[in-house]
């Protein structure tokens, strides 16, 4: 992870003779440390009869590091484990919520697979697997407590349209947008219902959706042309609107009002979102 800096603080994260990561916050004038804390995944605690402790192999570092408007830096540390054959979980993964003016942690949460994330406002939302090969729950925090406000469990065909690792997230309009390898479904953001899904015909790989003015966009790469495009929904019940294509393939969505920045390998391009929306 690089430094992350702020305007009072520097947040660097290191790895100790036992190979626990450390997260320091230091003076951004003096380089003074002061303080940290250890985020590390040397250390665990065995869940299930049998289980042993297992020194890491490798440094095991953090994955990722957000700061929130609520004064909170968020992490997740992952943690190694071995196992007797059939029992426990292979992994765990914990997100760490703590004050960075102190250091002093406020809450957190365990979990076996933990899979992508998405802070907004004052709510982080996680896909994640308890157990290890459970199906996968998208979650949401209050982030300045941890409370949980909501939990959906996937399954039919939201569980597959998700897939394994791929979740990516997107968030506005009173909805949860979750991309998955082959599709998205979209949950109402203040209860966590499932409103709608839909599956992406011929696409290769997820896709990185945005929400503007009530509509959700999605870049379309074809698996058998490898042509681009557009597909449009509306947020709210995920009628279909025209597909917007020839445009390039394995494009990235930049959404910056009023405008839509299509980036790919080749080319980016701007549309107004007043043609799209």
């Amino acid at each position: 992870m690089w430094p992350t800096a702020g305007n009072d603080r520097i947040l660097v994260e290191a790895v100790d003779r036992d190979l626990t990561g450390v997260l320091t916050c230091r003076d951004p004038e003096t380089g003074a440390e002061r303080w940290h804390v250890d985020v590390g995944a040397a250390r665990w605690l065995p869940r299930a009869p049998g289980e042993t402790t297992d020194w890491p192999r490798s440094p095991m570092r953090l994955a990722w590091l957000i700061t929130t408007g609520q004064g909170l830096a968020v992490t997740c540390r992952h943690r190694s484990r071995s196992r007797p054959t059939g029992t426990g979980d292979p992994f765990r993964n914990e997100i760490v919520a703590f004050d960075p003016g102190s250091g002093e942690l406020r809450w957190s949460f365990l979990t076996a697979r933990l899979d992508q994330h998405h802070a907004d406002e004052d709510t982080l939302y996680v896909s994640h697997q308890q157990p290890f090969d459970a199906p996968t729950e998208i979650k949401a925090f209050e982030l300045s407590s941890g409370r949980p406000r909501w939990t959906y469990r996937t399954q039919g065909e939201t569980a597959e349209l998700l897939g394994l690792n791929s979740t990516i997230f997107a968030v506005g309009d009173g909805v949860v947008c979750v991309s998955g390898a082959t599709g998205l479904f979209v949950l109402d953001r203040a209860t966590g219902a499932l409103r709608w899904h839909a599956r992406h015909p011929d696409q290769f790989g997820p896709a990185t959706p945005v929400i503007a003015r009530n509509t959700i966009l999605v870049p379309r790469s074809d698996s058998q042309t490898k042509e681009g495009g557009l597909w449009r929904f509306r947020a709210p019940d995920g009628e279909r609107l025209p597909t917007i294509e020839p445009q390039p393939a394995a494009m990235r969505l930049h959404l910056v009002d009023p405008s839509l920045y299509l980036l790919s390998e080749t080319a980016t391009l701007s549309l107004p979102l007043d043609s799209l929306t």
